[in-house]
């Protein structure tokens, strides 16, 4: 009798084991966030014109959706737990599927992006052991909101960056016996200190530098001490992005050790970069890295395709066709651009953009030709950075002041919507349901669906 009371609590046990395995919470995750995004897509716009005649539905969407974020906070909580990992499971799928899935606003006005407010107080970050610094240069003016949505997408990389460097320095732990004993080593060397600094320009933006500095601390779990926010001298000045780069060049650390890379606030980045990056640079004083970053479509022109793909599988009565993640309807590699970049600390004391450029465009081709003229540069395809979509405005007399940057701009901004099936099924819907030609604005006030 005690025998089978013990065979039925160790099914038992195991059957929990396997509920809370990490596949499983996987497979809970896509299937959460799948039926959440389904039925935001489906019900979420009609229901904010109709939610006080229809509580059910509302209730129901919220439920999916909370049960989403719920399984998400087991995944995470699950990857600092190394009683998981003790069978050596290989844990990058699960480490990319939490980069390209962060925590969303579900209520409180972000139910399609905005409005939504972030967690006053987060834990702090992993605790990061390495040699190396790097520092991210983000230079900004007037975008706050951004840069606050920026270090909420950090934060995911930068923890996932450390489990990885964890457990690779656990790998590579060597023991070496000497004359005074046993000593071990690890000859692998990582990031262990991340810097955030970004530039302060009017006077209003100097006036709220520490309330910005302690919700930057906040959302991306970096200490204060290592958000740092420079302050432009002078009063309102206006911008200029070589200058805030210079500037942020200025206070970087240019010490052998330090990695000092160059991040547009728009980006998504994922560990996979900062390992990149220390590989690229890290110990190689003639290297530098420009990576080749994936820039993302316009989130609705995607959509359109995949929909207009399952039509025409339908109807031809064959299996469905999902777009991958690098799919040419979803995106396309800059194969062109030398924006983003990653230099050693010395460098970064040696090089600056050339500040006579005015405007959009121009300023980085110039950086890269400079450097490449000294140094070995080292260009691949980075999957750990992601160009997200958002609107452009190439306004002659402020972001742009002469013929060929307002055409290189419009240039970009069109190419950015969508492939060419992409653009002329975008351009299509935007046409039908009366919005402009990025999707931003409406002559009707309704939710921006660009970002559900």
């Amino acid at each position: 009798m005690e025998e089978t009371d013990q065979e039925q609590q160790h099914l038992q046990e195991e059957k929990v084991a396997q509920h809370f395995s990490l596949p499983a919470l996987q497979a809970r995750l896509f299937a959460c966030r799948s039926e959440c995004q389904r039925q935001l897509q489906q019900y979420g716009p009609w229901l904010l014109k109709n939610a006080s005649t229809n509580p059910r539905t509302m209730i129901k969407i919220a439920a999916v959706c909370a049960l989403f974020v719920h399984v998400q906070v087991m995944v995470i909580q699950s990857l600092n737990s190394s009683s998981l990992f003790e069978d050596g499971g290989d844990t990058s799928t699960l480490l990319e599927v939490q980069a390209q899935v962060p925590p969303r606003r579900l209520l409180g006005g972000g139910l399609f992006g905005g409005g939504g407010q972030q967690p006053s107080q987060q834990q702090p970050l992993i605790p990061l052991q390495g040699n190396l610094q790097m520092d991210l240069l983000v230079p900004i003016y007037q975008a706050d909101d951004k840069f606050k949505e920026f270090a909420a997408r950090l934060r995911p990389a930068l923890e996932q960056y450390a489990e990885r460097s964890r457990r690779s320095m656990a790998a590579n732990l060597t023991t070496t016996s000497t004359s005074s004993g046993t000593v071990t080593s690890n000859p692998h060397s990582t990031i262990g200190t991340f810097r955030l600094l970004s530039t302060r320009y009017t006077d209003s933006e100097k006036a709220s530098s520490k309330q910005l500095q302690k919700e930057l601390s906040a959302a991306t779990g970096l200490p204060l001490d290592q958000i740092v926010l420079v302050d432009v001298p002078g009063h309102d000045t206006s911008f200029s992005r070589a200058h805030a780069v210079n500037l942020l060049l200025n206070h970087a650390c240019h010490t052998p050790n330090c990695l000092v890379a160059r991040i547009d606030v728009d980006m998504q980045l994922r560990p996979t970069f900062f390992v990149n990056a220390q590989t690229v640079v890290a110990g190689k004083p003639n290297q530098v890295y420009f990576p080749i970053v994936w820039s993302a479509y316009h989130p609705m022109s995607p959509k359109l395709v995949q929909h207009a793909l399952d039509v025409q599988q339908a109807a031809k009565n064959m299996p469905r066709i999902v777009l991958d993640e690098y799919s040419e309807h979803k995106g396309h590699w800059r194969d062109y651009g030398t924006g983003m970049w990653c230099l050693s600390g010395p460098d970064a004391a040696g090089y600056r953009f050339d500040e006579t450029f005015q405007g959009w465009g121009g300023e980085d081709g110039d950086f890269y030709n400079r450097v490449k003229a000294h140094r070995q540069v080292v260009r691949f395809r980075e999957t750990g950075l992601i160009h997200l979509w958002h609107p452009k405005f190439c306004t002659k007399g402020v972001t742009v002041f002469t013929d060929t940057q307002i055409n290189e701009c419009n240039w970009s901004r069109d190419g950015e919507k969508g492939s060419e099936w992409g653009r002329r099924l975008l351009d299509k819907w935007l046409l039908q349901h009366g919005w402009d030609d990025q999707g931003v604005t409406r002559r009707i006030a309704t939710p921006q669906l660009w970002r559900a």
